[in-house]
């Protein structure tokens, strides 16, 4: 992409960012070691002109060839900072482990040549307040996988099960355009809804993510 035509995309997207009611900001950096790839991420919801929730995470992210091509699994530590109300904070601290596998599928009929990726996760939760818990997460994602003027449409689906609970808690799908990498960086914009179920009840989000991976 062109350093203009890059501009002029990330100028839209930002103006389109400002106008959702929520939005979230995504910053992650790869940075490869030896045979690992050292990970860490940053994100950021703002709902309304309320900043309620933010998290870091560090990773170490290793091929695993044992299964086969593709593969992959990630080790990390994140903490949470949720905001419910003016001067009320909830910190949770997670470590969790995934597995990750990659491939490709060619043209069939109506449907383009795709980009896949199946990821599992197993996610331990120190929750301020509520204590101890499992999850375990799985996403499935296709993206286009040549570029459509300089950018790569994806969508993906993904279910939270907690094993405290023994049910599906949370759902979340995805949909939007990943642009092409210029220099060291990689901007998305996408469509994110999610389900959460608590109290006995289904509570619905949709908002405007826009992510930067360096």
């Amino acid at each position: 992409m062109k350093p203009n035509a890059y501009l002029f995309c990330v100028s839209i997207l930002l103006s389109n960012l400002s106008l959702a009611a929520n939005q979230e900001l995504k910053i992650s950096y790869k940075q490869p070691f030896k045979q690992l790839d050292l990970l860490t991420s940053a994100s950021f919801k703002q709902q309304g002109s309320h900043l309620n929730y933010r998290h870091f995470d560090i990773g170490i992210r290793k091929p695993f060839p044992y299964l086969g091509d593709g593969w992959s699994y990630d080790l990390h530590f994140r903490q949470t900072h949720t905001h419910k109300k003016p001067g009320k904070r909830s910190v949770e601290k997670r470590t969790y482990l995934q597995l990750k596998k990659k491939f490709s599928s060619k043209k069939i009929s109506f449907l383009p040549s795709l980009d896949w990726q199946i990821r599992g996760r197993q996610e331990l939760r120190f929750r301020q307040q509520i204590g101890r818990s499992w999850r375990s997460r799985l996403k499935l994602s296709a993206k286009k996988k040549h570029a459509l003027f300089n950018s790569h449409p994806f969508i993906s689906y993904e279910y939270y099960y907690d094993y405290l609970n023994h049910d599906i808690t949370k759902k979340s799908a995805e949909a939007g355009l990943q642009f092409s990498k210029y220099r060291a960086l990689t901007p998305s914009i996408y469509l994110k809804h999610s389900s959460s179920y608590k109290k006995q009840k289904w509570h619905s989000y949709s908002g405007v993510v826009f992510k930067l991976a360096f």
